[in-house]
């Protein structure tokens, strides 16, 4: 099995990591902030805790797989073109 220095260039684990914003990534975290400011916006600020309930089952799915959530919102947008 090869190693890190085995490489004629160095791999850095760092590259290849996905860039997330508090454990989510930056998609998900944005819509959840939206949600807050429009619930806060119009209901209150005790209606600002639904965030809390958004994030902490992001934050538990990203844990597992970065990637998931990012490929969930974009599979919703795209446009299927086998439909009959």
């Amino acid at each position: 099995m090869a190693t890190l220095q085995d490489y004629s260039l160095p791999v850095h684990k760092s590259f290849h990591q996905p860039n997330l914003l508090m454990g989510i990534p930056k998609p998900v975290f944005v819509i959840i902030l939206l949600i807050v400011i429009g619930s806060v916006y119009f209901f209150g600020l005790l209606y600002g805790f639904i965030g809390i309930v958004f994030y902490v089952p992001c934050y538990i799915i990203s844990k597992h797989d970065p990637n998931l959530l990012e490929y969930a919102l974009y599979s919703l947008f795209e446009i299927e073109y086998l439909e009959g």
